[in-house]
């Protein structure tokens, strides 16, 4: 083994050292599928304890937050182990979690996320002021690997959620593979969300191959030809094509993301499940 052979190696057996052991049947990860909370909001609003119920009797697993409040320090005006206790009293993993934050403000945060039981912290964009040029987007790969060891430290992952606009070159360069080239494969992952790729104009398959491995979470959200956010199944992407290519990604779970909408959220939440469990996840 050579000496950068062994260098690798060596980070990548520290790193599985902390890594935290994820709270399901890795023999059968591929059946899990999770929900991202943001799809259910207006119903969450009104009712969270009987819809966190309702994504449990739908068939997902595991539910990814949206929407934490650092100045009260609370998750749907739930604190870190009142919203823990719901989702695990549904039988739930409150696996992941979106939230932006900054590295001055990531102690406190990742200290509630570990009493949660998250395993993975989720940058949902970068903010407006790092999208004006490729340099701000090399900026804000910097604060992700600084983002990643903190929460390493508490044996959290750390990853970054893509929209749309991180394929649009900007200096020639796109976005996207600015902050893939310049965080560390060690430290921050990629949740990989399809159907915004989709819509930028690209193909997940082809990041799979080229970034090997550093997509173990997805949304999986379908688009129609004008962009637009369905259920699941009912858009233009390739689930077939993709879901053959998920040991590229290094796949480990997908987190089912719909249009929010104001009335029967619930309804495209359902016709998602349904299509992966009889279509797609077999």
């Amino acid at each position: 083994m050579n000496r950068r052979n062994f260098i690798k190696q060596s980070g990548l057996a520290a790193t599985a050292a902390v890594m935290p052991v994820l709270p399901f049947d890795w023999k059968n990860k591929d059946t899990s599928i999770g929900l991202q909370l943001y799809s259910i909001s207006p119903s969450l609003s009104d009712d969270f304890e009987g819809n966190i119920a309702k994504v449990a009797e739908l068939g997902y697993t595991h539910v990814e937050s949206a929407g934490y409040n650092k100045k009260e320090r609370t998750l749907y005006n739930r604190s870190a182990r009142e919203y823990r206790k719901i989702i695990r009293a549904n039988g739930l993993q409150p696996i992941s979690a979106h939230v932006r934050f900054s590295p001055e403000e990531a102690a406190p945060l990742l200290d509630d996320f570990a009493t949660i039981g998250v395993k993975y912290v989720v940058w949902p964009s970068v903010h407006g002021g790092f999208r004006k040029s490729a340099d701000g987007y090399r900026r804000a790969a910097a604060q992700m690997n600084t983002v990643a060891a903190q929460a390493r430290e508490r044996g959290i992952r750390f990853g970054y959620h893509n929209h749309n606009f991180e394929f649009q070159a900007i200096d020639g360069k796109i976005p996207y593979d600015i902050l893939l080239e310049n965080t560390d494969p060690e430290l921050v992952f990629f949740q990989m969300d399809l159907g915004w790729l989709v819509k930028g104009g690209f193909q997940p398959q082809d990041y799979f191959r080229k970034h090997q491995g550093r997509f173990p979470l997805w949304h999986i959200r379908d688009v129609n030809d004008d962009g637009k956010s369905v259920p699941v199944g009912s858009g233009k992407l390739d689930f077939h094509s993709i879901w053959s290519q998920r040991e590229l990604a290094g796949y480990e779970l997908g987190m089912v993301e719909t249009q929010q909408r104001k009335t029967s959220p619930l309804n495209d939440i359902k016709q998602s499940i349904h299509y992966l469990k009889t279509e797609i996840i077999k």
